[in-house]
């Protein structure tokens, strides 16, 4: 039994162990905020039903959004437009963030944003990318709320973005050195890995219609020392990770742009 054993000990120090990653769930359809503001939400998976839409909580929390609020909104802000959008658009991107009993809205923060910019710059087609302050998201979010506030900032279209993170760490090919003392020291046999999605949604604030739906994920990885302190190369992993996933999705947006405006022109002739 012994000398069974140690062909495969000596296997996993020499290979190391294969990653058991797996790509990280990010969908909006699972959380179900498409819907107009007139239209009763669907009870949740618990079988409670759903929170109506309200505003902030700075704006009397009790009081519900309709579609009456929505256009009102549009139409102090600037003339409303109802169907097609005029280029280029103002864009104000949030991020949705699923929990047990309710949904939870939080503004992109400016490393977040940065990217997004960045991929999706062409001036032909966004004439900008916002978050919304925490202060004027709601408690619990649904599309007229958000469709609202973003109508109250001046955007023409909302940018909804979900995402998950799955962290792994294994024992790699350089693991062999570890029996000896150098190798505790020198090797860089422990692997860290980070595989995070993203799912965004382009939606027309003045009527809540879906315009694009697209995905995007990234995967990073980096090495370690057995004794190295993981925290500083953790942390710049992920930031890593976050920054490549947001490019990968802006670049994806901005394709749907393209095609969005393509579309709009040629059905105004």
């Amino acid at each position: 039994m012994r000398q069974a054993i140690v062909p495969v000990l000596v296997l996993v120090l020499v290979t190391g162990c294969a990653s058991q990653a797996e790509r990280p769930s990010a969908s909006l359809s699972q959380i179900g905020l498409l819907a107009d503001a007139d239209t009763p939400m669907a009870p949740d998976l618990t079988g409670r039903a759903a929170p109506a839409g309200v505003r902030s909580p700075v704006e009397s929390p009790t009081s519900p959004v309709t579609e009456e609020d929505i256009r009102r909104a549009l139409a102090e802000g600037r003339d409303a437009r109802s169907r097609g959008l005029t280029y280029p658009v103002r864009i104000v991107a949030i991020e949705i963030v699923p929990g047990e009993s309710s949904v939870e809205a939080r503004p992109l923060g400016s490393a977040d944003l940065e990217p997004l910019r960045k991929a999706m710059g062409d001036d032909r087609l966004v004439a900008g990318i916002e978050t919304i302050p925490t202060l004027f998201l709601p408690v619990h979010a649904d599309l007229a709320t958000l469709r609202y506030q973003a109508a109250r900032f001046g955007a023409d279209v909302l940018l909804l973005v979900t995402r998950g993170t799955n962290q792994y760490d294994h024992v790699n090919g350089w693991a062999f050195l570890y029996p000896t003392v150098l190798g505790l020291f020198v090797a860089p046999g422990q692997t860290l890995e980070v595989w995070t999605a993203a799912e965004a949604a382009l939606v027309h604030v003045a009527d809540g219609r879906p315009m694009a739906v697209v995905e995007a994920d990234a995967r990073e990885d980096t090495q370690l020392l057995l004794l190295a302190d993981e925290d500083v190369p953790e942390r710049e992993l992920f930031e890593d990770s976050q920054r490549n996933l947001l490019g990968r999705l802006g670049e994806r947006l901005g394709q749907e742009m393209v095609e969005l405006k393509a579309r709009s022109e040629l059905s105004a002739r």
